[in-house]
């Protein structure tokens, strides 16, 4: 049956006027998306707007006892969301690219890029490691870039490209008087011909700018066309080993243009030392988002209060959010956890800062992708739950944005 056409307008020319409404649209300066009535367009696309960062998934690799290969298939769920109707949209906009270690044995043998993990300091060859693993064809950045520019194929561009963020290492100090005093305090390597000593400031902070430039110099030459290096993380959660070098990095990468990210674990209102917590002040480090860890999920001990809690820090010292949960969420995997997994949802909806903050999403290794493959009606209903509320916040905190700018 054919709709009604009281105009008795043809289809061809529904089309014309349709093709003339958006090139009239498109003359006042207002996105079109690259999209015809056809479906994507074979023309010349939309250029690119403007990138921010609203919503970003945590993409544990490069640790050689990591299960999981991000290749196209890893990052498929996360790039795309595919509702039950099979409508297609835009997830998360962001990816950092986190490791903390490369996972390579015993407390003598592994290497660790913050202090406090279980290992020793890692050294220059394995921060080159780290870097070659997140530069390596089909995998990671490569397989992110690849898996966006067929998705793109399908429905054409998002607004802006999606946004890649790299663990920075941090610098461990090494040598006599340090929690490694059986390392050498010149241990890590050489940079221009010079053996590096951890216990200066500065050479620290030459480490730093090397792993920046050598990063930067192998995502260009990658030639990704749907992904930019927004900016680095710096994977230490705590700022007790990072006095005296914090602000130099951060001072370098805006000089770059790039920015400088933080997620670090919940203290309360004191840490164990008595002081302040670090997180009170990461714009005095130089921080150009910090996002705070509620770590509720995880322990079945900690009452719901924790998100209360976390929320009036987040809501005072202007945080971005971090909604963490694991495969223990899933029922599938007989998972028990999947309420707490909603208490963070619920807790940020109501927190007041809605629309106006950013949020991280620890979810494991890899249980976003268990999550969109489970087999219960449940687990769906959590994937999609969890999908709509990342589409609904990013478009609101967009939204938010466009009133500032």
């Amino acid at each position: 049956m054919k709709p009604n056409n009281p105009a008795g307008i043809s289809g061809l020319m529904c089309k014309l006027l349709l093709l003339f409404v958006l090139c009239i649209t498109a003359c006042k300066g207002e996105e079109t998306k690259g999209v015809t009535p056809e479906g994507p367009s074979t023309d010349e696309p939309v250029p690119y707007g403007t990138a921010c960062i609203s919503d970003l998934a945590l993409i544990y690799g490069g640790g050689r006892h990591r299960q999981v290969v991000w290749n196209e298939a890893s990052f498929g769920p996360h790039v795309v969301y595919t509702d039950r109707n099979d409508n297609k949209y835009w997830l998360f906009d962001s990816f950092l690219l986190i490791e903390f270690t490369l996972g390579k044995g015993g407390q003598t043998t592994n290497q660790i890029f913050a202090t406090g993990y279980y290992g020793l300091p890692a050294r220059k060859a394995e921060w080159q490691e780290l870097l070659d693993y997140y530069f390596t064809k089909d995998v990671s950045v490569d397989a992110l870039d690849k898996t966006v520019g067929k998705q793109i194929g399908q429905i054409g561009r998002p607004a802006y490209k999606r946004q890649v963020v790299l663990t920075l290492p941090e610098p461990i100090v090494g040598g006599a008087g340090s929690n490694y005093p059986t390392l050498a305090k010149d241990y890590w390597g050489v940079v221009e011909g010079r053996k590096l000593d951890f216990t200066r400031p500065a050479d620290r902070l030459t480490a730093c700018k090397w792993y920046i430039d050598k990063a930067c110099e192998m995502f260009d030459a990658g030639g990704y066309e749907h992904v930019e290096l927004a900016g680095f993380y710096w994977v230490a959660e705590e700022m007790y080993h990072s006095s005296g070098i914090i602000e130099g990095v951060a001072e370098y990468l805006h000089s770059k243009g790039l920015r400088f990210e933080w997620i670090p674990y919940w203290k309360g209102e004191k840490d164990w030392q008595g002081n302040d917590p670090d997180y009170f002040t990461w714009k005095d480090y130089g921080f150009d988002q910090a996002y705070l860890q509620p770590n509720y999920f995880f322990n079945e001990s900690v009452p719901a209060s924790r998100l209360t809690d976390a929320v009036k820090v987040i809501n005072k010292y202007d945080l971005g959010y971090e909604v963490e949960f694991d495969e223990k969420a899933i029922e599938s995997l007989g998972g028990t956890k999947r309420s707490r997994l909603y208490d963070y949802m619920k807790a940020f909806k109501e927190s007041g800062v809605y629309a106006k903050q950013p949020l991280a999403y620890y979810m494991g290794e890899n249980a976003f992708c268990q999550l969109s493959e489970a087999a219960l009606s449940v687990d769906r209903k959590t994937f999609d739950d969890l999908c709509t509320f990342i589409i609904a916040h990013q478009q609101a905190y967009l939204n938010e944005k466009k009133k500032t700018e």
